[in-house]
């Protein structure tokens, strides 16, 4: 009689609890996963939804106050003492940071020191609630520093010469469902943002130009892009070019959710029309690529997921 001892599967459940703290916006997650066979390593990854990620049993994060709900991700990964993957697991549940009354909006934008080039000045429109949002009526007022204004959520201003120019963002939501009224201001400088980052370096005049976050990849003049995949991507991102010459050259930055560039490179794109990047070392979480030729430009929204 011969005996064979066959081994059990092993399973793993990804769970976890939501401890929100009602004197911050810090919401403290525990991980309640479970696995079957003892002695495994287990890695525990945490998505916050907004951009960040984490790892642990037991993780802390602040986030900033929305009218939506952030997705939160644990992703339970197992691996046996060879480093072989043998059980995965993901949960995900909506978390809502709960917003005082009468303080649910938040004017706010971003000056791209990145991408902007030339003489044109990137500005990211990333108030809350954003103009998408059906339960919200906003009212916007820009002042653009040089005795000129706007009403409109993503404006076009044109300055007539360089300079430091004071830039304010007013901000009036009514919330529909209940009528009430929340007001905010938003200002920074123009030619010098709150990090010391020179945007203004034309000797002439320069246009400003107000993006919506939610639309990446959909500006008038956009670079000939086919495709971009695989998004989420994993080790390698693939980026296909519709058209080029062997004249033309190409532009392409990626900066990280917090505006931290990671990856820069210009070069001859030929026959082929494919670039392909490396993505292996970088942390997961959201992107921002712009891809630049000649004066053509667009931004795409990059995932890396593992």
């Amino acid at each position: 009689t011969v005996n064979i001892t066959i081994p059990l599967p092993t399973v793993c459940t990804a769970g976890f609890t939501v401890d929100p703290d009602s004197s911050s916006n810090q919401v403290s997650f525990t991980s309640t996963s479970t696995v079957s066979q003892p002695g495994l390593n287990v890695t525990l990854n945490w998505d916050f939804g907004d951009g960040d990620t984490a790892t642990g049993i037991v993780v802390n994060h602040v986030f900033v106050p929305d009218t939506s709900a952030y997705n939160v991700c644990l992703t339970l990964t197992v691996r046996d003492t060879s480093g072989n993957i043998v059980c995965t697991d993901t949960l995900c549940q909506a978390v809502t940071v709960a917003v005082p009354p009468g303080n649910f909006c938040q004017a706010s934008f971003i000056i791209d020191t990145v991408n902007s080039f030339n003489v044109s000045v990137y500005v990211w429109n990333n108030s809350s609630p954003q103009p998408n949002n059906f339960n919200y009526q906003n009212t916007y007022s820009w002042d653009f520093g040089d005795n000129t204004v706007s009403s409109q959520a993503f404006p076009t201003h044109v300055y007539g010469s360089p300079g430091t120019y004071v830039l304010a963002l007013e901000l009036i939501s009514v919330d529909l469902s209940t009528g009430s009224q929340c007001q905010s201001v938003y200002t920074d400088t123009l030619s010098v943002d709150s990090l010391g980052n020179i945007v203004n370096k034309a000797g002439t005049g320069f246009k400003l130009i107000v993006l919506n976050p939610a639309n990446l990849g959909q500006e008038e003049l956009k670079a000939s892009v086919k495709a971009i995949y695989p998004n989420p991507a994993y080790n390698e991102l693939m980026i296909e070019l519709a058209e080029t010459n062997d004249e033309e050259m190409w532009e392409f930055k990626m900066t990280d959710i917090k505006g931290s560039l990671v990856w820069n490179e210009e070069r001859k794109v030929h026959a082929d029309t494919r670039v392909r990047v490396d993505v292996s070392a970088w942390p997961e979480g959201l992107y921002i690529l712009m891809i630049k030729s000649r004066n053509r430009v667009s931004h795409h929204k990059i995932k890396i997921d593992r």
